[in-house]
């Protein structure tokens, strides 16, 4: 936030009248985990005996199972090997949290929490989404040219000045192998409406 805001003042100085704004689009509703962190998908059920706990991705996709008070992981997709944990301490307490570790973009999407006991049953839907908040913003002039660029973000951002849309170059969005986001968009501060 701190590097957005010097972004924000370095060109409002240069002209007043102008303004960089970055905006990313979050859904209402979901389970917001941080790119590359560890982020946990609440869940709980009514205890009982003979517990059973399945977390799927995409409804029948295994992501993690737990029953004969032991996790089973025989099933589980290559995409969580190694990345998945329940809270074994909080299982007796009705808790089903799946720990879900360093996150990744491809684990955006609806997740099931399946448990049942020997007197009851629950189905629970959690939608994750992802996020890469912008971290660092970077802004170079050149002559008459001010660009201002951001990388490593998700979902997918926008970038606009508050400008004369004459002056400013169409922002560019490249995505990177691990499906984050970067943009960069230039203004000419003499009016120039040349475009790249």
């Amino acid at each position: 936030l701190a590097l957005f805001t010097f972004c924000f003042f370095f060109y409002f100085f240069i002209h007043p009248s102008n303004v960089i704004t970055f905006t990313t689009l979050k859904k209402i509703g979901s389970t917001v985990c941080v790119w590359g962190e560890n982020c946990t998908l609440p869940c709980t059920f009514s205890f009982g005996n003979d517990i059973l706990i399945h977390w799927y991705y995409e409804t029948t996709r295994n992501v993690h199972s737990y029953y004969d008070n032991r996790d089973h992981l025989g099933q589980q997709i290559s995409q969580f090997q190694k990345r998945t944990s329940l809270f074994h301490e909080e299982i007796p307490k009705g808790n089903a949290s799946l720990l879900l570790m360093r996150v990744q973009v491809a684990d955006e999407g609806p997740y099931l929490c399946y448990t049942s006991t020997i007197s009851d049953s629950s189905r629970k839907n959690i939608d994750l989404q992802v996020e890469a908040l912008v971290r660092e913003v970077n802004v170079v002039r050149v002559n008459d040219s001010i660009t201002c660029s951001s990388e490593r973000i998700y979902p997918e951002p926008t970038l606009s000045w508050s400008i004369d849309p004459q002056q400013a170059h169409k922002p560019e969005v490249q995505v990177t192998e691990d499906q984050l986001y970067s943009i960069s968009s230039t203004i000419v501060v003499n009016g120039s409406s040349n475009q790249n």
